[in-house]
């Protein structure tokens, strides 16, 4: 019999969900018809740009994680509104999940990073595999100096994690955990070779082509049309994509600016680039780390997970800081000749999501 596993997918950005898919494909390499039941809101346009074949999407709320003002700004009081209800988990909520999951015969439950899924799965009697690289237990503790009432949050989270039957942390992971086991990053895979994904952009095979990510959501770059006519004074021949900046394709001189969702596959455009600038998020590291491209990247000191992602990129990967408010004002401009000067480096280790699809097939 294929399995058949009940997946709960955070939507705090796209990150959990994009992992979540280099998992969903190394196991159906693994095991073609194994048939995946994801619980998120995370949109299904995700999914199917993401897969090479569609799962089922049941548009579900699985956890609550930080509301945030921005990419780079989170709102803490908001937060705390909001986790009162979600904290602790209604009975009334785990009954109408644990039915839908039992009614289409799930067998396990996989998890990035849903405290809700592993609860479900432990209501059901499921074996329930957590793939993390922080939680939000871990999260946040992070926060309780600015608010104490993040402590009893995070008590009750951290035994609900602890509840997995298997937990695997994928690097670059924040809190090292002992009875957890470790994995590469894990990334979605590209599908086009450098050359046509330029050639569908139109720019030149031989120019340098960078890349500006906000971690493919949409991102307000003031002044954009006249800050980028500054690209044409740079030679040799440099180029810019932007994903997430436009409501419609176009063109700023030596600059392609692409909507939210666009018909480009975002590690596409990674695989194409010379350099990546951008959010220090986990896919996008795990998509650069892939590719093996330099890495000028935006820190958010005040989030808990920035830290020991930066460490990391800065132990794996070429790259230049660049720091939010130079990147708020352009300064980022100015990095890119030495970015560009930064060599490209082959990955260290595969990519982690056909380990973490074996052990998830043996649970």
């Amino acid at each position: 019999m294929e399995p058949r596993i009940a997946t709960f997918v955070s939507a705090h950005g796209f990150g959990h969900a994009a992992r979540t898919c280099g998992v969903i494909e190394a196991t159906r390499r693994l095991r073609p018809k194994a048939r995946f039941e994801v619980f998120t809101t995370v949109p299904q346009w995700f999914f199917e740009q993401s897969l090479s074949r569609p799962v089922h999407h049941h548009h579900t709320p699985t956890d609550l994680g930080l509301v945030q003002r921005s990419s780079l700004v989170e709102d803490l009081e908001e937060t705390l509104r909001q986790l009162e209800d979600w904290i602790p988990f209604r009975d009334q909520r785990l009954a109408e999940l644990g039915t839908a999951v039992t009614e289409l015969g799930c067998d396990r439950v996989l998890c990035d990073i849903s405290p809700l899924g592993l609860a479900v799965a432990r209501r059901c009697g499921l074996p329930a595999m957590l793939v993390e690289n922080f939680t939000w237990d871990w999260i946040y503790r992070g926060y309780a100096h600015a608010e104490p009432t993040f402590n009893g949050i995070a008590d009750y989270l951290e035994g609900i994690f602890a509840s997995a039957d298997l937990r695997v942390q994928a690097e670059p992971f924040c809190r090292r955990v002992d009875t957890a086991e470790v994995s590469p990053p894990i990334s979605r895979m590209p599908r086009l070779d450098r050359d046509e994904v330029r050639r569908r952009l139109q720019v030149p095979t031989e120019a340098r082509l960078v890349m500006l990510t906000m971690g493919g959501v949409e991102w307000d770059y003031a002044g954009i049309d006249t800050q980028l006519r500054r690209l044409e004074s740079l030679r040799p021949e440099t180029w810019l994509v932007v994903p997430g900046s436009t409501p419609k394709p176009r063109r700023v001189g030596r600059a392609v600016l692409l909507p939210h969702r666009s018909d480009f596959y975002h590690p596409d455009l990674i695989q194409a680039a010379d350099a990546v600038i951008g959010k220090l998020g986990y896919s996008t590291i795990a998509e650069v780390h892939r590719a093996g491209v330099p890495f000028g990247y935006v820190p958010r000191p005040a989030f808990p997970e920035s830290p020991p992602l930066e460490a990391w990129v800065q132990d794996h990967l070429p790259y230049r800081r660049i720091g939010a408010d130079a990147f708020a004002e352009w300064g980022w401009l100015d990095d890119i000749e030495p970015l560009l000067a930064q060599s490209k480096r082959s990955p260290e280790s595969p990519d982690g999501g056909e380990l973490v699809a074996q052990r998830l097939l043996e649970i």
